[in-house]
């Protein structure tokens, strides 16, 4: 009888791992069930075992089905958000924490105007991937602003996009690719600007490609321009750090950025991201013991999912 039911788990089509869980819980409760008789009447039957463990799996995969999933990939009882992960500086993003660099670069960033005309531009880096099972593509979107991608020239990662065609003259920030210092030419870089770009899951990034996202005001609606000139930022000398991080927060609350993974099978899954800042001391971002003198604070920059 155990045989016909472990036979019966091997035809579902699931991620192995999922079916090792399957048998395994399967398999505990038949050994419970041999270890002791005086406790018969806790333990679940192997036949029960196997209904409720089958039940919630074909549950599990119906109601995947149903929102536009792939009952094959399944990482979790019915759990759809594991479906890919979106990392940035290798650590999984999340809803309830803020992922930043763990290095000093992950700070100001470049970011350039003048107080005196209350404009402002700025560039920092957007080092985000995604892994998962079976994905083909992966598509990045932004509302406000744009994804701004240099490669050397015609070797971009870029499979297709919607390009912008006045493109938003930030510059590039302090992540600018490093190369064969005095051999280095600008002509032999290719610089884009996108509102959405798609890359192949299995080439996301390299050392020679930098993704960044930038904005300018002169591009902005006349009320968020007021806005932000109410603030009275001045970025070579800014009255606090506190002041820092709040216009910061102002410049990066509306890029409504969002990640779709598309399966091979045609199916997709969309993650909408956040963009937000926090202030670290150099001891707190380096993890290390700093001097008074040298343990200043900073703004960083923060990813996490909505």
């Amino acid at each position: 009888m155990e045989h016909y039911y472990k036979r019966a788990l091997d035809k579902i089509k699931l991620d192995e791992s999922e079916k090792n869980r399957a048998k395994a819980l399967f398999c505990q409760a038949s050994e419970k069930k041999e270890r002791s008789h005086r406790s018969m009447g806790r333990l679940i039957k192997p036949a029960a075992a196997f209904a409720a463990v089958l039940a919630l799996i074909l549950l599990a995969n119906s109601v995947h089905a149903y929102f536009g999933g792939s009952p094959g990939r399944l990482s979790g009882a019915g759990d759809s958000s594991d479906h890919f992960t979106i990392t940035a500086y290798a650590k999984k993003l999340t809803k309830t924490g803020q992922v930043y660099a763990q290095q000093s670069e992950s700070g100001e960033g470049g970011v350039s105007g003048s107080k005196e005309e209350g404009t402002i531009s700025f560039a920092f880096w957007f080092p985000l991937e995604c892994s998962g099972k079976d994905i083909d593509t992966i598509t990045y979107t932004i509302q406000n602003g744009a994804f701004q991608i240099t490669t050397p020239a015609g070797k971009s990662l870029v499979v297709s996009g919607e390009e912008l065609q006045d493109p938003i003259e930030a510059g590039v920030s302090y992540r600018t690719i490093e190369q064969e210092g005095e051999e280095f030419h600008v002509s032999h870089y290719d610089t884009r600007q996108y509102r959405s770009f798609t890359v192949n899951y299995d080439e996301q990034g390299n050392d020679e490609t930098c993704i960044e996202i930038v904005d300018a005001s002169e591009r902005w609606e006349p009320e968020k321009i007021r806005q932000y000139q109410a603030f009275d930022y001045d970025i070579g000398s800014p009255k606090s750090i506190e002041l820092q991080k709040e216009v910061y927060d102002f410049l990066t609350k509306d890029l409504g950025i969002s990640c779709t993974a598309t399966f091979r099978d045609g199916t997709t899954q969309t993650k909408n991201i956040a963009v937000s800042n926090k202030i670290v001391t150099m001891s707190e971002l380096l993890d290390a013991e700093l001097s008074p003198e040298d343990d200043f604070s900073m703004v960083v920059r923060c990813f996490s999912l909505q």
